[in-house]
């Protein structure tokens, strides 16, 4: 076999790299994060050898993720220092 098509390249590895790491994007772990940004980037670096527009949409998306903040240290729930809001009595001209 000298070269795959592009539906053999999808299938062997644009489609479980999307899978892997939707599911560590699941996790919503830092870690789990950074590693998802590692894999959809070999995923990346595959689909290129093979087919560079696929690869091109791989790239686009790990674009889109990384600049949404996704994998970062804000994914592990809520940040140390967030300040509650204050009980509706401690404020001032809202009680009796």
């Amino acid at each position: 076999m000298d070269q795959l098509s592009v539906l053999q390249a999808w299938l062997l590895i644009g489609i479980p790299s999307l899978v892997i790491a939707a599911a560590l994007y699941v996790a919503r772990a830092p870690l789990a994060g950074l590693l998802a940004f590692f894999v959809l980037f070999a995923g990346f670096g595959g689909m290129a050898m093979v087919h560079r527009p696929s690869a091109g949409a791989l790239g686009g998306l790990l674009a889109l993720l990384y600049a949404a903040g996704r994998g970062g240290v804000n994914e592990g729930g809520a940040r140390p220092n967030y300040r509650q809001d204050p009980s509706p009595d401690s404020r001032p001209g809202l009680g009796a």
